[in-house]
């Protein structure tokens, strides 16, 4: 038996099992997908203390911001600028990475490719049940946290409730020609309720994303066909990808044994839907 099981690997079920491990606990990781960071949506902007809190090294870091312009619907532009960096851009698949490998030199246990499908709480221990490859594998543990992303199936079946306040994101990558500074725009008829944004990745690519609550692909394929007309990128046609932001949390976000932590607890930045 374990002395606490991780469902989701995540960032934060990462830094969960990083944390708990290196106290000397005996930890194991639940990963529904077949390794870190798989088939993320996320622009991986980051503030310059979370960098140095969470001591992010310098290969992880795509590129730093020291400045952004903000376009309003009135057509008003605002430029702001530091001398020095506000944020950086993480490279988001080798930082789920990244924080995995840290668990797992603590001594956390990965089990990738096992999707939690229930939760048995007894008094002094919880058993998880979990699908491998069309077999039911079964782990107990003395306590569980859920780090599994937004509206878990097993926070709502635990009485938890279900987390329906939220944006939808969709972002694609783009070829772009030296985009220097992040741009965010604003308006109704770009991102209703939210905010757009094409962020510098390197010399030559960029990620272009907003979020709405309803029918954000139209919204980003909108924004890709004017954003390739003004020559800031160079072409409309991009592969998107989808994700929600909760924009508010749960109201109880721990049961007997159990914590729910991060995207599933609804524990984002309603400001910005940040999420990492």
């Amino acid at each position: 038996m374990y002395d606490i099981a991780v469902i989701g690997g995540g960032p934060v079920g990462s830094r969960v099992a990083y944390q708990l491990a290196g106290a000397g606990h005996k930890v194991v990781v639940l990963e529904q997908k077949e390794k870190p960071g798989e088939g993320v949506c996320c622009t991986g902007i980051v503030s310059q203390e979370c960098t140095r809190f969470f001591a992010i090294e310098d290969n992880l870091i795509l590129r730093q911001v020291a400045s952004a312009t903000l376009f309003s619907p009135s057509g008003k532009v605002l430029r702001l600028e530091r001398t020095d960096a506000q944020a950086c851009i993480l490279d988001r698949l080798a930082f789920d990475i990244t924080l995995a490998h840290r668990a797992q030199d603590k001594g956390a246990e990965y089990v990738f490719s096992s999707p939690a499908k229930n939760l048995e709480v007894g008094s002094e221990r919880i058993k998880i049940e979990t699908l491998q490859l069309g077999e039911r594998k079964y782990f107990e543990a003395r306590a569980v946290v859920i780090a599994s992303g937004f509206n878990s199936r097993l926070v709502e079946e635990l009485g938890l409730g279900s987390i329906n306040h939220f944006f939808i994101g969709a972002q694609a990558e783009v070829a772009t020609d030296s985009l220097d500074e992040l741009e965010v725009y604003f308006g109704e008829e770009i991102a209703p309720g939210f905010f757009a944004w094409l962020v510098p990745t390197s010399p030559s690519k960029a990620k272009v994303g907003l979020l709405a609550r309803h029918h954000p692909g139209h919204y980003l394929k909108k924004l890709l066909s004017s954003l390739a007309a003004q020559g800031k990128i160079a072409s409309a046609q991009a592969k998107p990808s989808y994700g929600r932001i909760p924009v508010k949390p749960l109201s109880r976000t721990y049961f007997d044994r159990l914590l729910v932590a991060g995207t599933a607890a609804g524990q984002v930045k309603p400001t910005t839907g940040g999420g990492i």
